[in-house]
């Protein structure tokens, strides 16, 4: 085995979080400092929250839910891109970063792994894919892209992108912290929480490299 990179984000309250999410509620109701046998904590958390996998149903009507999302598509080979600074990702950048043919799975380096795992402000022009970019997926049969930040998409292009990738049946995971993940071939882990009905679904990460 080689050496495991965890990519996942913190979930904790003040953590960032889509704009209009409630965020995270994350506390202990029994406390073995106060006289509890034990410790117990509850959370209450939209479910695109952190690093999360989308589900088709998240922009398509009669979409698969998250317990129905292919394991066998969320592990396996993998290819990280580093996009530099580039924030509107469009066919010609993911032609110019040497994608090899044959990549299924396709993780996405840009400038939003400089502060995703560290920031609570939401950043507008987070860096993320166009339609162009979109197309150019699907074109090249990839069954999976992950990205550093809450939307796999602009924020300007966020419903034509998620629903013609989410449509064709490519797995879409987000938030993914990839600022120590070099260029290259690696071995993505990606398990969401099964949830039945779910629209998504949050995951723990793990890239392998080596």
């Amino acid at each position: 085995m080689g050496r495991l990179i965890d990519v996942s984000l913190t979930v904790r309250p003040g953590m960032l979080v889509w704009p209009g999410d409630d965020g995270v509620d994350l506390r202990r109701v029994a406390r073995m400092e106060e006289g509890a046998e034990y410790n117990l904590s509850r959370i209450a958390c939209g479910v695109h929250v952190g690093t999360h996998v989308d589900a088709p149903f998240h922009f398509i009507r009669d979409g698969a839910t998250a317990e129905q999302l292919s394991v066998e598509v969320l592990v396996g080979p993998a290819w990280t891109a580093d996009l530099g600074r580039t924030r509107r990702i469009a066919a010609a950048d993911l032609d110019a970063v040497g994608v090899p043919d044959g990549t299924t799975r396709l993780l996405l380096k840009t400038i939003n792994s400089t502060y995703v795992g560290s920031d609570t402000a939401f950043h507008e022009d987070f860096a993320g894919l166009t339609e162009s970019g979109a197309a150019w997926v699907l074109g090249r049969g990839i069954r999976l892209i992950g990205i550093d930040y809450l939307s796999a998409s602009c924020l300007d292009q966020t419903g034509p992108v998620h629903r013609s990738l989410l449509g064709s049946g490519v797995v879409l995971v987000e938030g993914l912290v990839l600022e120590k993940v070099p260029p290259g071939p690696c071995r993505l882990y990606c398990l969401p929480l099964k949830l039945k009905g779910s629209d998504g679904a949050m995951a723990r990460a793990v890239v392998e490299i080596g």
